[in-house]
């Protein structure tokens, strides 16, 4: 992994001062980068570094309403987990925590970066299975190439409009992917309903309530980390107005 050094100088250079850190601070961190880029090739951020560094992503991303909330995310330092058991259980507590019993709190799990780390393959950490028959797509029409690759490596959904997705991922770049499915508990999901129209609860519908993205690339100070999934929140009309009522998704507007 390359590192450009100017884009390590930028950032901790920024990130120290809103850290109210002294000059003589700053430039005795970037001559430390200077010489482990050096020796190494590459330099390490410490924990309060990539505490910093995630939040600053979050509100430097400007297409998320929920950046407004940039501080407030919970940065978990996941960079020792290496073993696909390890990968599992970080992944399961970050559902478990960001859960928080229904309380939903941001969070962002963030893993060893470069070809030595993992690779997390769902677009989201839980989301709904999508199955082509030939009455149609059952579930999610979003994930059916997504379900293809999960049925290739041997998982089996129950086939139903709203069966959960199992983690896939590497443990490193030259891993084989392979998955793991999600303790049911850990899920929380609620059933659609609406107080004045009993017909909409006989829809059947219901929706998981933490987007947890984790498909995208975490940048910091030149390194790249491939698996650090966060989530914010949902918004009700995200859930309502595009995953619901879209035609290429639930295209649920006409049985409304």
């Amino acid at each position: 992994m390359k590192i450009n050094i100017q884009e390590a100088e930028r950032f901790i250079t920024q990130a120290y001062i809103e850290l109210s850190k002294s000059n003589a601070e700053i430039e005795r961190r970037i001559n430390a980068i200077h010489e482990e880029i050096a020796q190494t090739g590459t330099y390490t951020h410490t924990l309060e570094e990539l505490t910093i560094g995630a939040k600053m992503a979050w509100r430097n991303s400007n297409r998320c309403v929920g950046r407004l909330f940039w501080d407030r995310i919970q940065v978990v330092d996941a960079r020792e987990a290496v073993t696909a058991h390890e990968i599992e259980a970080a992944l399961f507590t970050h559902i478990e925590k960001a859960t928080n019993g229904g309380q939903i709190r941001p969070y962002i799990t963030i893993f060893k970066p470069g070809e030595d780390g993992p690779r997390v393959w769902n677009h989201q950490l839980i989301r709904y299975a999508g199955y082509e028959t030939e009455q149609g797509v059952i579930g999610d029409p979003a994930s059916v190439a997504f379900t293809k690759i999960c049925e290739q490596l041997g998982w089996r959904g129950a086939r139903t409009p709203f069966d959960i997705l199992p983690f896939v991922f590497q443990e490193n770049h030259a891993a084989s992917p392979t998955y793991t499915e999600i303790p049911s508990e850990l899920v929380l999901e609620v059933p659609i309903a609406h107080p004045d129209y009993p017909g909409i609860a006989e829809l059947g519908l219901r929706w998981y309530v933490v987007p947890i993205i984790s498909e995208m690339k975490l940048e910091i100070g030149g390194i790249t980390y491939q698996a650090a999934p966060f989530n914010g929140w949902y918004m009700e009309t995200e859930i309502g107005a595009r995953n619901f009522a879209d035609e290429g998704r639930y295209n649920q507007l006409a049985a409304v």
